[in-house]
């Protein structure tokens, strides 16, 4: 007879033991080794009925037992939450980026992802199927305008330079799209459960590994914590991003040292190195010191200009209009800066103070004051922009 919990995991009956042991049950207890179980008969179609009935619970006790103790077997929905049990979630699948160049004729409102209607996502292709969707809504200006894509679907999607050419949303005053740089960033398919059973399984002998979800939950718990970024690496080497071998880095914008350090301290794996330039000691019940290490997010500053044409009759209080219209801007840690979206909410100020008939082009913004471009990346994964009323350049056409 088998055990259901063995050394070599879960092992249960087949069909055909599972009859021969109900056909056994019966003729013991009927005390008739002779009975009839051909399918056709009344003691056949019941032994059958319970044989499907005990290989059925089998099935779902061997379910639970992959959910709870299982890496070996599970598989799906059931491998994720074990995972979550250990901490160990899922990576997921992350999608392409692409800056595309839309031409225009006139000032088009683009929807984004951002919008309320998924059909009317604003979408360019290469006529092959090789889709990609304008992330955020925005204005354009008329000529040429540098605006964030993303693939319609995520995995690794690499698309050759200047063919990106259909649009597939025909909109009046859309004239022309192109690609003619590499993609920002390229995506990747989500772990397969052969991957992510692996990751699980050599779990404990990564540091860090799967504790990242946890450490942002704690810091995004904490009061008055506006943001926060969570960076590790898992390898012997120092990454691109200059992280020392497994390591972690913890970025926040608000709250306090003390708040943030104990989150850290709370929830950071054994052995794993931090990065940071900031630091915090906590007192251990065994008298040792706990220095937590991390960064500050710093808000870089952004300039912007843009060209107003005023044809609503009424002389402009451009002081009121800048300090509505940055209240709309605001940038989370390390996203880009794009004068598509910018443009967007300018015209959105505008409405909002019941102005009509002033047209916004040619806005650009700059790290320097000095070159003004349609896109700026941040430096660091630290960074932020930040933009305030005296560092906008309004021109009156």
């Amino acid at each position: 007879m088998k055990k259901f919990i063995t050394e070599n995991g879960f092992e249960g009956y087949t069909y055909q033991e599972y009859l021969t042991i109900v056909q056994d049950i019966f003729k013991t207890a009927l005390g008739d080794q002779s009975l009839d179980f051909n399918s056709n008969t009344a003691f056949g179609q019941i032994a059958n009925i319970f044989t499907q009935f005990f290989l059925d619970q089998q099935t779902q006790l061997q379910d639970v037992y992959n959910l709870a103790f299982s890496r070996n077997n599970a598989t799906g929905i059931n491998l994720d939450l074990l995972g979550d049990l250990f901490r160990i979630p899922r990576k997921s699948g992350s999608y392409t980026q692409q800056e595309i160049v839309i031409t225009t004729n006139t000032i088009v409102k683009l929807q984004g992802l951002d919008g309320n209607n998924a059909n009317q996502v604003f979408t360019v292709g290469d006529g092959n199927g090789l889709n990609f969707v304008l992330v955020n809504s925005t204005f354009t200006k008329n000529g040429i305008n540098n605006l964030l894509f993303q693939a319609s679907e995520f995995g690794v999607i690499n698309p050759a330079i200047n063919t990106l050419t259909k649009i597939i949303t025909i909109q009046s005053g859309v004239l022309l799209s192109n690609n003619p740089q590499p993609p920002l960033s390229v995506g990747a398919l989500e772990e397969t459960d052969a991957e992510y059973r692996i990751r699980q399984i050599k779990s404990t002998k990564i540091n860090s590994s799967g504790f990242i979800a946890s450490i942002t939950a704690r810091l995004n718990a904490i009061a008055n914590l506006t943001n926060s970024i969570v960076l590790e690496n898992f390898t012997d080497t120092t990454d691109a991003r200059g992280l020392i071998p497994h390591s972690i880095q913890v970025i926040v914008e608000g709250g306090s040292d003390e708040d943030v350090a104990n989150a850290i301290y709370n929830t950071k794996p054994p052995g794993t190195n931090m990065n940071g330039a900031e630091q915090f000691t906590i007192k251990q019940p065994s008298g040792v010191d706990f220095i937590a290490k991390f960064d500050r997010a710093t808000t870089l500053t952004l300039y912007l200009q843009c060209n107003l044409k005023n044809n609503s009759g009424t002389v402009l209080d451009l002081i009121k209009i800048k300090q509505e219209f940055v209240k709309k801007v605001s940038f989370e840690l390390n996203e880009p800066a794009a004068s598509g979206r910018l443009t967007g909410l300018l015209v959105d100020t505008f409405e909002e103070l019941g102005i009509a008939n002033v047209f916004v082009s040619n806005l650009k913004i700059s790290e320097n004051n000095v070159n003004f471009l349609d896109l700026i990346p941040t430096p660091l994964f630290k960074n932020k922009w930040g933009l305030t009323e005296i560092n906008i350049n309004i021109i009156l056409i």
